[in-house]
């Protein structure tokens, strides 16, 4: 064998490769180029941000949308307002409407676009959103303007007769009239002002007012109604509604109900979108009518006659023993609810403070009254006395 020679050239000198890592030991931190990098300078005036740089964003595409019971808000009425509410330069109100631009929310939507306007018509528009609309006019709204409402209802019928319609509920500020049109409605005689009021009834945009009233319902409503037991009285619900409006004045605010109930030709804004199921009591659904009607037929089912009466902590115990026997689990407070709420039963109180049911019969009558017994249902009192059953 020939012996290994003891010489090895340099490429045969063993290595183990971290030569290159040690390398960066010694690296002189001079010769490394760093990343360029834009310097923030500060400046000394602020720059009015331009039309461009304002494009309105919908809520609705940042979100996802499980509909208005669940965000509980709905985009603002003022969106389909006509743009003449605006109250905007003639010039401005002009050029608009030649753009085909009728109401609110299409003007703001095209509003990024109209640069040809100049700078200064620019700016009134922007002032104008922005005062009566925010920021963001398409953010969803938690309040509900019932005068913007009642503004697109009547906003194309004829000036004189709406006059009359607004003059029945005290409401002539939201359409002034013109001294020369109200000298000619006073020569109005009943027949010309009945025709004038049907009119109005007919010509206004009912499938609108529908539709805004079942997003109004489900949003507002009926979440409301599911914490509490999914039903309510009439005058409950019109508290409710007064509580989510943007108006300040509760008589104008009830005025403006009575008429869109006009309008709608009933008693109440309810009968559409939600479910009758006493006088003046409306459930949120089938389901909470169902349990409603159960609960009545299975109280009165413990009245065998006109003088029966029972303390209401020992009937509420008999309804749960009913009721489970059937597995039907109704908390003690829907109970009661129920019971105070329904038409066909009072609720008594006598001097030591214990509180009695009785029914009503069909023909309507009170029951026999008790000495020292106060009425305290206000099923009750509304349907026979005020204050106290007298002897």
């Amino acid at each position: 064998m020939k012996k290994m020679s003891m010489t090895t050239s340099k490429q045969e000198v063993y290595s183990h490769g971290l030569e290159k890592i040690y390398e960066y030991e010694v690296v002189n931190p001079a010769t490394v180029r760093t990343f360029a990098a834009k310097r923030i300078v500060a400046s000394d005036t602020q720059t009015k941000p331009s039309i461009k740089e304002l494009p309105y964003l919908h809520v609705a595409d940042l979100h996802f949308d499980f509909g208005p019971a669940f965000s509980q808000s709905m985009q603002s009425l003022r969106l389909d307002e006509p743009i003449e509410s605006f109250s905007l330069s003639p010039f401005a109100l002009k050029a608009i409407i030649s753009r085909g631009i009728k109401t609110v929310g299409e003007l703001c939507k095209a509003l990024p676009q109209l640069q040809t306007l100049g700078l200064g018509h620019q700016d009134e528009l922007q002032q104008k959103v922005t005062a009566q609309l925010g920021k963001n006019p398409f953010t969803p709204v938690k309040t509900v303007n019932f005068v913007a409402l009642v503004r697109l209802l009547l906003n194309r019928c004829d000036a004189k007769d709406r006059y009359l319609l607004l003059e029945r509920f005290d409401l002539v500020s939201l359409f002034p009239l013109k001294p020369n049109e109200l000298h000619e409605i006073e020569k109005w005689d009943d027949s010309m002002r009945k025709k004038a009021l049907i009119r109005v009834r007919e010509g206004y945009p009912r499938s609108y007012f529908e539709t805004k009233l079942k997003e109004i319902t489900q949003a507002f409503i009926v979440p409301w109604l599911q914490s509490r037991f999914g039903f309510a009285r009439n005058d409950e619900l019109g508290e409710r509604l007064f509580m989510i409006s943007e108006h300040d004045d509760e008589k104008q605010f009830y005025s403006i109900i009575e008429l869109l109930q006009w309008l709608l030709g009933s008693s109440s804004l309810y009968q559409l979108t939600l479910q009758p199921i006493a006088p003046d009591l409306y459930a949120q659904d089938t389901h909470a009518r169902k349990q409603y009607e159960d609960i009545v037929k299975t109280v009165q089912s413990y009245f065998y006659s006109a003088h029966s009466r029972y303390p209401l902590y020992q009937l509420i115990q008999f309804l749960q023993r009913d009721f489970a026997m059937r597995w039907k689990d109704y908390p003690q407070s829907l109970i009661e609810k129920v019971i105070g709420y329904s038409p066909a039963f009072v609720l008594l109180q006598d001097s030591t403070r214990i509180t009695f049911v009785a029914a009503i019969p069909a023909e309507r009558k009170m029951p026999e009254p008790l000495n020292g017994v106060t009425v305290i249902s206000p099923a009750g009192i509304a349907a026979f006395v005020e204050t106290v059953v007298e002897v």
